[in-house]
């Protein structure tokens, strides 16, 4: 039943247009810097079906068109390749292998209740059966240096399943919902941010972690929130 919950849960509310690849060759590009091709009847649901050219599309029409027009809640876990950022994903269990893999498990999903910390335990609980829910939260790479928001990542603290996000959360097992969250929002300077999660983004945050072991996620939160603190403490003399 949790299964049929998850697959109910894509939703096309939660996608927005931020980096796509072709779905043919799988060139990849940030909008609106420039424009694929993209297929109407998906664009109609809030689909990005996009193509480098018309010889991609026309390559992969055969593949394509078994779901072409179809509503993100109405395909199949393997058809969302095409939603690329959404408010909230599912992170599968497993080992971590690598940045494109991480990317490619990921599943988008729909929280009703979203913003609203004790509505949005419930709702999982609901949807995936999790009985105890584990809580922890990490920010993006350094290179971003953003203390405005991190990620926040509930997962199932009853499994003894490997989780992908272990290097980025520090301790945590199985599945694992990831949104993001953010300070207070009476700190005007930190509290508006984009919600939506890239999922390619969402990826190599994950991996800076795997590959700079020596930056601990638990270090790395302390230097963002000693940063984010500084206006608030010159303020204050």
């Amino acid at each position: 039943m949790a299964t049929m919950g998850l697959y109910n849960s894509f939703c096309p509310e939660n996608v927005t247009k931020a980096t796509v690849k072709c779905l043919q060759c799988g060139d990849e590009e940030v909008l609106p810097e420039k424009k694929k091709m993209r297929c109407g009847k998906c664009k109609k649901v809030a689909r990005i079906s996009a193509y480098c050219n018309r010889e991609c599309q026309t390559q992969n029409w055969k593949e394509h068109k078994k779901t072409c027009g179809l509503n993100v809640e109405d395909l199949c876990p393997e058809d969302t390749k095409s939603v690329n950022a959404s408010k909230a994903w599912l992170v599968p269990a497993g080992r971590w292998i690598n940045e494109d893999k991480f990317a490619e498990s990921l599943k988008p999903i729909k929280l009703n209740s979203y913003g609203n910390y004790s509505g949005e335990l419930k709702e999982i609980n609901d949807k995936f059966g999790w009985k105890k829910i584990a809580e922890n939260k990490f920010y993006d790479r350094d290179e971003k240096g953003n203390f405005s928001w991190y990620y926040f990542v509930y997962s199932n603290e009853r499994s003894a399943e490997e989780s992908p996000l272990l290097s980025a959360v520090g301790s945590i097992k199985g599945p694992a919902v990831i949104l993001k969250s953010g300070p207070a929002a009476h700190e005007e300077s930190c509290s508006s941010y984009d919600e939506n999660i890239n999922r390619y983004e969402l990826a190599k945050d994950v991996a800076f972690y795997h590959t700079n072991p020596r930056r601990k996620p638990k270090k790395v939160f302390q230097e963002r929130e000693g940063k984010r603190m500084i206006p608030f403490m010159l303020g204050n003399k």
